[in-house]
């Protein structure tokens, strides 16, 4: 009975969150049309909570009005996802550029590590994207999704602007590399892209380069990673 009990209240705080329903109560009302809520919404039995879904992030207000709850959350069919994030330690200071890419049921295809030596955060971010991109043209995992948790650089991609002179070389070249993809470029939380923050901090502080396949990822990069494809949500202050 108290197996039963958990996994009913599972349910209804993973519809609260998929319908944005700011109490738990109003869904708990529903009772038994908790479970064919799930099944008609998500086919949670099959894949969990995030699987193909297009939006970037999953987020309902608690009932604290400052926190929210976020999950990392795949593509539709036949969609690759590339999820970036650069690393500045002192910003300027030590910088990494990385990324992953997977597909729409959570596998990764690579992910990759970039040292640029001394820079500023916007440079390590325009250059993971730029990096990720050309990898993803390289081995033709297209059309795209790209994630980055920076608002800075979605702004400076979507004005086309110039920027500081340290990064002018980089924006058009991601923009033609957007065309050649068919890559859709989004804001997502950093609560939702922990594979891609690891990956950065770990390439600025070891100034790392190299592409990792399915078979070279373990440790902590490996939990994050099953975690994203059991949509397990992240709560976010603020």
């Amino acid at each position: 009975m108290r197996c039963r009990s958990r996994q009913i209240k599972l349910h209804v705080s993973t519809v609260s969150l998929l319908l944005g329903v700011e109490h738990l109560e109003e869904v708990a009302l529903r009772g038994v049309e908790v479970s064919r809520m799930l099944r008609s919404i998500v086919g949670y039995r099959s894949r969990p909570m995030a699987l193909f879904l297009r939006y970037s992030a999953i987020s309902a207000h608690s009932s604290s009005s400052s926190s929210q709850y976020c999950a990392m959350a795949c593509t539709v069919p036949s969609w690759f996802k590339l999820n970036t994030d650069g690393s500045s330690l002192g910003n300027p200071g030590l910088a990494g550029a990385a990324g992953i890419i997977r597909d729409s049921a959570g596998h990764v295809h690579l992910a990759y590590q970039f040292a640029l030596g001394t820079g500023t955060s916007v440079l390590a971010e325009l250059t993971t994207v730029w990096r990720g991109m050309e990898l993803a043209l390289t081995h033709g995992l297209a059309p795209l999704v790209v994630e980055v948790d920076a608002t800075t650089v979605i702004s400076l991609l979507k004005s086309r602007a110039s920027g500081k002179w340290e990064v002018q070389h980089l924006i058009m070249p991601i923009v033609c590399l957007q065309q050649l993809l068919v890559a859709d470029v989004q804001h997502v939380f950093r609560e939702a892209n922990g594979a891609a923050d690891h990956l950065a901090k770990e390439a600025a502080s070891l100034q790392l380069t190299r592409v990792l396949h399915h078979d070279d990822i373990t440790g902590v990069l490996r939990g994050i990673l099953c975690l994203d494809r059991q949509g397990v949500p992240h709560l976010r202050r603020g």
